[in-house]
C-alpha cells in the first residue's frame, strides 16, 4: 500500500514537471523526461488499474499546475461563493484529468502491454482534440505546446499544426523507450527537424513557402493601457481610463503618424461612445482619415432578455462604424456556462452570470480602407487551431484582456499558443492586450516587437503582411490527425518487434 501510495505521488509529481514545459518557463526536457517516466510506469505496472490511475494522478498533476491561473480568474465573478473557488480550483483539473484515466484503463484492458505507451499516446491526443473543439471547448495545455519556446520545432506546425506535433511528441516517447536503436533514431529525428526549422527561419529552405515580399505603408499603433481587473470591476469605464487611451494614442499619431490605433478586448461600454465629450476626443484623434479598431463590451436585448456582446468595431473619423466582428467561441464558465440551470449549488447568483451571445460562426476577414484584409479574433479565439481564420486574410489581430490571469502563468501561456497561430497559417499577427503581452509577430512566429508587462504604453510600427503558404493554411485539423495516424501506426509497428 505504501509503495503504491509513494508511486501515485510520484505520478501526480511528474505531472506537475510536465507542466513546466508549458510558458512560461519552456523547460521542454523537463516534460519529455516526465512523459518517458508515465509512459515506462504504465507499461510496467502489472494492475491494469493502478497503472490508470498513474495516467490520471499525472494528468491532474498536469493540469492542476499548469492552470493554477483559474484562481485569479475566479476571484471576480460576483456570482461564484468565494468559499467554492478551491473547490473550482481543484474540480476543473479533476474533470479534465478523468477522462485520461478511464482511457488509460481502456487501453490497457483491450491492448497487450507493450502496445501501452504508443495506445496511451492516441487516447491522449483524441482527448486533447474532443476536449478542444467538441465538449467544453477548452484547446489549452495540448502536449505540442511544451515546445513553444523553441521556435526551430514549431516550425513543423506548419505542417502538421499543435495537436500533429503533440502525436509526434507521444509517439517519440514511446520510441525513446521501446530500444536504444529506436530512442537513437528519435533523437535523430528531432535534431533533423530542429535543424530543417532552424533552416526556415534563416531563409535558406528552398520550399515554396518562402515569404512573399508583400510589405504595407500603413502604421499601426497597439495601445496598452494596462488596467488591472481590480481596476475595471471597480470602474473600468471611467474618465481616467478614457483619458489614458486617448493620452496614449494621440502622442502614436502625432509623434508617429499611425493611420490604425487599435484597442484591446472590451476597451470601452458600448453605450460611451454616446457621450458627446467622448465623440469629440475621438473625432480629434481620429481626424485625417484614420480608424479605431476596439474592443466593445455591448449589450442588447433579444427575446426580453438583455445578452452581453464581446465585439470589435472598427470606426472612422466620423464615428461610423465600418465593421463589427462578434466574438463567436465563448471561454467555458466565463462566457458561456454550459448547463446552467443545473448548476445552483455551484453558481448561487445565476441572475448575475453573464449571459453572452455568440457571432457567426463563419469567418470572415475584415476589409478596412487602405488595409489588406484582416482576420480577427477576440481574446480566447487565438487558441482554436486550423478553424480561426479566413482564406483570403492577409494579417491577423488579436484583441485580449489578460488582467483576469493576474500576475501567474495564463498571460505567458495565452500568448505563447496564440503564437503557433502564425507559424501555422503562415500570417504575422498583431496582438493587442490590456496588461500585455502586446506584440507584433511575424509569420515564422518571430516577435518582432513588444511591450513589458503590466506597464502602459503604445507600441508604433508598420503593419507587417509578409505571408507563406502552409499545408496546414489549406488541410487544417485533418493535417494532424493524418499524420497522428500515421505516427502512431508506425508506433504500432515498432511496438510488435
Amino acid at each position: 500500500m505504501m509503495l503504491s501510495g509513494l508511486a501515485f505521488v510520484a505520478s501526480l509529481a511528474l505531472g506537475m514537471m510536465c507542466s513546466l514545459g508549458q510558458a512560461p518557463y519552456h523547460l521542454w526536457p523537463l516534460s519529455v523526461g516526465a512523459l518517458v517516466g508515465l509512459c515506462w510506469a504504465y507499461r510496467s505496472s502489472e494492475s491494469k488499474r493502478f497503472a490508470a490511475v498513474l495516467v490520471f494522478a499525472f494528468a491532474y498533476g498536469y493540469f492542476g499546475w499548469g492552470l493554477r491561473w483559474i484562481a485569479h480568474a475566479l476571484i471576480f465573478f460576483p456570482s461564484l461563493p468565494p468559499v467554492l473557488i478551491p473547490l473550482a480550483v481543484w474540480g476543473i483539473p479533476l474533470v479534465l484529468a478523468l477522462p485520461y484515466g478511464v482511457a488509460a484503463y481502456g487501453v490497457r484492458r483491450y491492448l497487450p502491454r507493450h502496445h501501452a505507451p504508443w495506445a496511451l499516446g492516441v487516447a491522449w491526443v483524441m482527448l486533447e482534440g474532443i476536449r478542444g473543439y467538441l465538449v467544453l471547448p477548452f484547446p489549452w495545455l495540448f502536449m505540442g505546446g511544451i515546445w513553444g519556446g523553441t521556435l526551430p520545432i514549431l516550425q513543423i506546425t506548419a505542417l502538421i499544426g499543435v495537436l500533429g506535433l503533440s502525436a509526434a511528441t507521444f509517439v517519440s516517447v514511446h520510441f525513446l523507450i521501446h530500444s536504444q536503436k529506436s530512442a537513437c533514431l528519435t533523437l535523430a529525428v528531432w535534431v533533423l527537424v530542429a535543424g530543417a526549422g532552424q533552416g526556415v527561419l534563416r531563409h535558406v529552405d528552398l520550399a515554396p513557402s518562402l515569404p512573399s515580399a508583400k510589405t504595407s505603408s500603413a502604421i499601426v499603433a497597439l495601445v496598452q493601457p494596462s488596467w488591472t481587473q481590480n481596476e475595471k470591476v471597480r470602474g473600468f469605464y471611467t474618465p481616467e481610463y478614457q483619458e489614458r487611451l486617448l493620452a496614449l494614442s494621440e502622442h502614436a499619431v502625432k509623434t508617429k503618424g499611425a493611420h490604425l490605433i487599435i484597442w484591446p478586448e472590451t476597451a470601452i461600454y458600448g453605450k460611451q461612445i454616446e457621450n458627446p465629450v467622448f465623440q469629440a476626443s475621438l473625432k480629434s484623434l481620429l481626424s485625417g482619415g484614420r480608424l479605431l479598431m476596439l474592443g466593445v463590451s455591448a449589450h442588447e436585448k433579444r427575446a426580453g432578455e438583455v445578452v452581453s456582446l464581446n465585439q470589435i468595431w472598427v470606426l472612422d473619423e466620423h464615428l461610423n462604424r465600418l465593421a463589427t466582428y462578434t466574438k463567436h467561441h465563448l471561454v467555458p464558465f466565463g462566457e458561456r456556462v454550459p448547463l446552467l440551470s443545473s448548476l445552483p449549488l455551484v453558481f448561487f447568483n445565476q441572475k448575475d452570470m453573464p449571459r453572452f451571445q455568440s457571432g457567426p460562426e463563419d469567418v470572415a476577414s475584415l476589409s478596412l480602407p487602405g488595409l489588406p484584409p484582416v482576420s480577427p479574433q477576440i481574446c480566447y479565439e487565438s487558441l482554436f487551431s486550423g478553424i480561426i481564420v479566413s482564406q483570403d486574410a492577409q494579417w491577423m489581430v488579436n484583441v485580449t484582456n489578460d488582467a483576469w490571469f493576474g500576475d501567474s502563468w495564463g498571460p505567458a501561456q495565452h500568448f505563447y499558443q496564440a503564437r503557433v497561430r502564425t507559424i501555422e497559417e503562415g500570417l504575422p499577427l498583431i496582438r493587442v492586450a490590456n496588461t500585455g503581452k502586446t506584440a507584433i509577430v511575424d509569420a515564422k512566429g518571430q516577435i518582432v516587437e513588444g511591450l513589458p508587462m503590466d506597464i502602459p504604453g503604445v507600441l508604433v510600427a508598420s503593419l507587417p503582411i509578409e505571408t507563406r503558404h502552409t499545408l496546414y493554411e489549406y488541410a487544417g485539423l485533418w493535417a494532424s490527425a493524418v499524420f497522428g495516424m500515421l505516427m502512431f501506426f508506425v508506433g504500432y509497428r515498432v511496438s510488435r518487434r
